[in-house]
């Protein structure tokens, strides 16, 4: 039993091994997949690029829909012939005039009201981002000595520390994603509530 426990063991640690080797591969090959994060030089870039395909996907299944109605009356043939006009495949065109659950056909209600919404937090995001990078860095430091550096354009905030902190403080800083930095000697984490709010209770 103990050498099918320590089997099972490594079996699990090498599944493990590949997967995370299988992701660092994709993030090497398509780092266009990875998450935007408003610190990557690119972020603005990469949204524009996501809000340009969401506003297009917006229009094109507002002029399916549209097309689908104008040429109800003439039937299905004619309104696969529209979609197709659209730049739609003959197989989705037929697709789209299959009845869903609700008795729906084209692009349902909802999901031109999940696309609008997923245009606004784009937009949103956007905004706030260019806000960021145009925020200027601020420092402050405390009478003991702790300096705080927020850094809105890198979306971080660091701790210098005059000396290691102690094992409790390390704690507290790993639990809100602070990880130290030994090539600036702070520790460092996103800017969000939480990293920002232990951050200015510890160099209050």
């Amino acid at each position: 039993e103990k050498r099918n426990n320590v089997a099972h063991q490594r079996l699990t640690q090498m599944i493990e091994f590949r997967e995370r080797a299988r992701k660092a591969i994709i993030r090497a090959l398509r780092p266009d997949l990875r998450p935007i994060m408003a610190g990557d030089a690119d972020a603005l870039q990469r949204l524009q690029s996501d809000l340009d395909k969401a506003e297009a996907m917006q229009e094109r299944m507002k002029a399916a829909n549209a097309g689908i109605r104008k040429h109800k009356k003439a039937g299905p043939e004619a309104q696969v012939a529209a979609l197709t006009f659209l730049g739609f495949p003959e197989s989705i065109a037929q697709q789209l005039l299959k009845p869903d659950f609700a008795g729906r056909i084209g692009f349902a209600d909802y999901e031109l009201t999940n696309n609008s919404a997923n245009v606004r937090r784009i937009r949103q995001r956007m905004e706030k981002l260019a806000r960021d990078k145009a925020a200027p860095v601020i420092e402050r430091e405390s009478e003991s000595g702790i300096r705080l550096e927020d850094d809105p354009p890198a979306n971080r905030v660091r701790l210098f520390f005059p000396a290691k902190p102690d094992e409790q403080t390390r704690s507290k800083l790993k639990a809100q994603g602070f990880r130290w930095s030994p090539t600036i000697g702070a520790w460092q984490a996103y800017r969000n509530h939480w990293s920002m709010e232990l951050a200015k209770s510890l160099s209050a």
